[in-house]
């Protein structure tokens, strides 16, 4: 059962986004409301009083990044997987055999600006990419992971998910650290594709 606190998140979210006449959240509580998580609460609360739009706490996607560029086709990559909504390819300096990156064709910086319905795509195909990385590196496990902006640890402002297949006693290569050799990333890709297609 949603609350009128519940609501008045909705009506928050809604009038930042622009969806429609501005609604303060205030106007949409009541006393014996059910509360919303207490950290959440409170935040939202202090970025209405102070007025801010939290697409204006993110920069501006630039279009120039290695991501986009890979999938306008002006760089190479090793590609393992395309839908109409989302793009899989290895990551050249992976952390583990087969870690491949999954990111949306629709612009998005990060999780802070990318849509619920785009996500939700990413989200699918990492799931598809996992499954097919337990089989083709006989992994015991998945590592998914996402970062959003450069204290979070992101290096390309184009929002993407690491899928990393893992196996008990071989460890994560620290990020960005080592370059793989072209040979063994075409062999790493092919058996992702069949493992796909299987």
């Amino acid at each position: 059962m949603r609350t009128s606190k519940s609501k008045g998140h909705d009506q928050l979210y809604n009038s930042k986004c622009g969806s429609g006449s501005e609604v303060r959240l205030a106007d949409s509580l009541d006393a014996e409301s059910e509360p919303l998580n207490h950290y959440t609460w409170t935040v939202l609360t202090q970025l209405e009083q102070a007025g801010t739009d939290l697409m204006t706490m993110v920069p501006a996607y630039d279009d120039q990044n290695i991501f986009a560029k890979i999938l306008r086709g002006e760089l190479p990559c090793f590609k393992v997987y395309e839908n109409t909504h989302t793009f899989a390819f290895l990551d050249i300096m992976p952390r583990t055999p087969g870690h491949t990156l999954v990111i949306p064709k629709a612009p998005a910086r990060g999780i802070l600006d990318i849509s619920a319905d785009d996500l939700a795509e990413v989200a699918r195909t990492s799931k598809t990419i996992a499954v097919a990385a337990m089989k083709a590196f006989d992994a015991e496990g998945i590592i998914i992971q996402q970062f959003s902006e450069a204290v979070s640890g992101q290096v390309v402002f184009h929002l993407h998910m690491h899928v990393m297949p893992m196996k008990s006693g071989v460890a994560l290569l620290p990020p960005q650290s080592r370059q793989e050799d072209a040979k063994v990333l075409q062999d790493h890709a092919a058996r992702l594709i069949a493992a796909l297609g299987s």
